[in-house]
């Protein structure tokens, strides 16, 4: 492309984007017209401390969007194709896949590459010969250095230049391969605080994403939870999901979908004698008019809260 071809394609004037008929976002894991956890177009950083979950949860997205169905209570775009360049045996594959509940024909729109150790040309040939929607790359710390997108030098992540070379080939990736999503993940420290701190070793990356989540496994009687830790777009996304997942049967069950303090708020107003429409709900909570309302709608669909025959909001069983 020439240079002044690509400065027209990424060039926009604000008169331009204001005149622009307002647009709810598109998920690839999310309400259609409310919020959401992973846009279409996006790069996503995952982390977890090892063996904690990582693969099995995004397998888990790649079923439920295969499966036509939700995935933690929240839709999943249907029909979408992964290449999954990871870490997982053979065997762990395989036995995601059973697990999930795939047919034959559905299981096809799932293709792994178990082996790391990839270069860009090897990513890019995958991508020209299955054409997927999404690419997972599991886990980044193995495989990027191997992408051989750098400088012609030995790779290093204290390097800013292999850092933006790294970003830079991810986001190529997403506009020249029409991807909905390029999904990486990545190591995190034992102790994962809410933070970008929590990534082990990868924050400058990790800081260029356009969305970046925690993958915390329960204790004892607590919920595993997937918490945002960083997003372009805060006031579309929610900020965690509780689930419990089993392993033994890779059955993923929600616990509730939690963002703005709402599910608090609803039963704290509730021990205190007052009940509330999802208009005065609304009111209640700060940020703009538009989206509380699409967070309460979300939080209603996922089935979180419930509007009783009074037509007031009460925290639903989750």
């Amino acid at each position: 492309m020439l240079v002044y071809e690509a400065a027209a394609r990424y060039t926009f004037i604000g008169s331009e984007l204001l005149a622009e008929p307002e647009a709810p976002t598109e998920w690839v894991w999310g309400h259609p017209d409310g919020l959401g956890m992973w846009a279409v177009g996006d790069v996503v950083a995952i982390g977890a401390y090892s063996g904690k979950g990582k693969t099995s949860l995004i397998y888990g997205v790649a079923t439920a969007s295969n499966r036509e169905e939700t995935f933690i209570s929240l839709p999943v775009k249907p029909g979408l194709k992964f290449l999954m360049i990871t870490e997982a045996s053979k065997r762990q594959a395989k036995k995601l896949l059973r697990q999930g509940g795939l047919t034959i024909e559905q299981s096809a729109n799932i293709v792994a590459v178990v082996y790391p150790s990839v270069t860009a040309a090897v990513v890019e040939l995958l991508c020209e010969e299955h054409r997927p929607d999404v690419v997972v790359i599991d886990s980044l710390t193995r495989i990027a250095p191997h992408l051989k997108v750098h400088h012609g030098r030995e790779f290093s992540w204290t390097q800013p230049a292999d850092v933006t070379d790294v970003s830079g080939y991810f986001r190529d990736l997403v506009r020249n391969f029409n991807l909905s999503l390029l999904i990486y993940a990545c190591h995190t420290n034992k102790q994962s605080s809410a933070d970008l701190k929590a990534f082990r070793g990868t924050g400058a990356v990790v800081e260029q994403a356009d969305s970046a989540w925690l993958f915390n496994r329960g204790e004892g009687a607590k919920s595993d939870t997937f918490s945002r830790v960083k997003s372009r777009d805060e006031d579309e996304t929610f900020k965690s999901l509780d689930f419990t997942y089993d392993s033994s049967t890779g059955r993923y069950a929600p616990v509730g979908v939690v963002d703005g303090g709402v599910v608090d708020m609803v039963k704290s107003l509730a021990d205190k004698g007052k009940r509330l429409s999802k208009t005065s709900l609304a009111k209640h909570l700060g940020g703009k008019y538009e989206t509380r309302c699409a967070l309460i709608k979300s939080l209603v669909d996922s089935g979180t809260l419930l509007i009783d025959a009074d037509k007031c909001v009460v925290v639903g069983k989750g």
